[in-house]
């Protein structure tokens, strides 16, 4: 997997590069989380099955930005 760059360097990917239609994972402590997802109100951070997300933001960059906030790193396959 290849983390979401918050800074640069060669382990990242830039999201500009990631499409809307591949998986973003969310990992806290190294463990996998939960993944970013689209639903009726906008991008949220999934983190469970029914009781789990945060968010409702208009674009996947302020989802992800408020997940760095809270302990989150993201990740896309290679």
């Amino acid at each position: 997997m290849k983390r979401i760059r918050s800074r640069e360097d060669d382990e990242t990917v830039s999201l500009s590069d990631v499409s809307e239609d591949t998986p973003i994972f969310a990992k806290r402590d190294g463990k996998l989380a939960g993944m970013i997802v689209y639903e009726d109100k906008g991008w949220v951070i999934k983190i469970g099955s029914s009781w789990g997300s945060t968010g409702n933001y208009k674009t996947r960059e302020e989802c992800i930005r408020s997940g760095y906030g809270v302990g989150f790193e993201f990740y896309v396959e290679e």
